[in-house]
């Protein structure tokens, strides 16, 4: 059994590539956070209960199997992920507190994608895999993914074996894409979809009322949702930058190289 923490874009191809292969994948979020690509991702099911990204279904514990008066809160907590799986549906356990609901489904590999401070530890399952460089191998987990846009994309870092920091690691690929800020905080209200062309100084939504607009030309392939509380600094949207197309529908390659390094991993710990 593998627990995947993050409803992001790596955590949702990690989760459909787990899938496909056979293996039985459970989703973790910690904060509910809304990624800006959320139309590619399994985060829309904290709203919305369920979501299908590539005909792959995520979907919240039913809340009748949750209220159920019988048995303990692991107990209910195994009983409405099983009867996902049977419906061939990837859980999602959200606003429960992980340590809780690792006890009660006892995964073998745990993933997380989350960044930031992980939110596993080494020791919470025989096999953990973390994103590098965010997680050290052998300190946060027992392999890390290699995650940057460079030569090392989707490498497998075990301990002893880190890879160089990025600030050493000049040889980056160009990324195709630019991210807006909101220089305020405030009730964001989007007035762009995913997928629409937006030129220079055009707006992409409003913040109190004050538009915030793009400091780029390009195609929004990802852009915050409306009514969202926004910090100020934070990124409201993403702008390919590159000739507009479909692919703003699909998970990237970045994403898609990480997943099958996990996969690569999970398959060599189980053989």
């Amino acid at each position: 059994m593998i627990c995947i923490i993050g409803v992001n874009e790596i955590a949702t191809a990690a989760a459909i590539t787990c899938f496909h292969s056979g293996q039985r994948v459970w989703l973790y979020s910690r904060n509910g956070d809304m990624p800006l690509r959320y139309q590619v991702t399994f985060a829309e099911a904290i709203h919305q209960d369920v979501k299908t990204v590539e005909n792959v279904t995520a979907s919240l514990l039913p809340p009748e199997l949750l209220s159920e008066q019988s048995g303990t809160q692991a107990e209910r907590l195994a009983a409405a992920t099983r009867f996902l799986w049977q419906d061939r549906k990837l859980p999602l356990l959200y606003q429960i507190d992980f340590e809780t609901a690792r006890e009660a489904l006892q995964p073998e590999i745990i993933i997380d994608t989350e960044p930031g401070d992980p939110v596993s530890r080494i020791d919470q399952a025989a096999l953990v895999i973390g994103l590098h460089p965010g997680h050290r191998a052998g300190e946060h987990c027992h392999l890390s993914i290699a995650g940057e846009l460079n030569y090392h994309l989707g490498r497998i870092c075990l301990p002893g074996n880190e890879l160089p920091s990025p600030a050493a690691d000049k040889h980056f690929f160009n990324d195709p894409f630019a991210y807006c800020q909101t220089p305020l905080e405030g009730l964001w209200v989007a007035l762009k979809s995913p997928g629409e062309e937006v030129r220079y100084q055009e707006a992409l939504g409003k913040v109190n009322d004050i538009e915030i607009r793009s400091p780029y030309d390009g195609q929004i392939w990802g852009i915050c949702h409306s009514g969202r509380f926004m910090p100020a600094r934070s990124s409201v949207a993403q702008i390919y930058q590159g000739p507009a197309s479909d692919a703003y529908r699909d998970l990237g390659f970045r994403e898609k190289a990480i997943a099958r390094a996990m996969l690569e991993a999970v398959l060599c710990y189980k053989q």
